[in-house]
């Protein structure tokens, strides 16, 4: 099978969704499956809350998790 290299994958389109609904899922998602995320390079702190996602979105989420 080709993957067009422009697509997005995931496993959790969730993430995709505004901060508000993301990091409520985010947390029940940790509860079902812990460690998860942290898995995926996605740091606890980053959906402690709406402004938590929004920085590690900008600062030091998926550009630190790339390199």
């Amino acid at each position: 099978m080709e993957v067009d290299p422009g697509t997005l994958h995931t496993d959790a389109p969730w993430i995709l969704l505004p901060p508000e609904q993301t990091v409520v899922i985010a947390a029940a998602y940790d509860r079902v499956y812990p460690g998860a995320l942290a898995e995926w390079g996605i740091a606890p702190h980053a959906w402690c809350d709406q402004l938590a996602w929004r920085r590690w979105l900008t600062d030091d989420g998926p550009a630190s998790a790339r390199s």
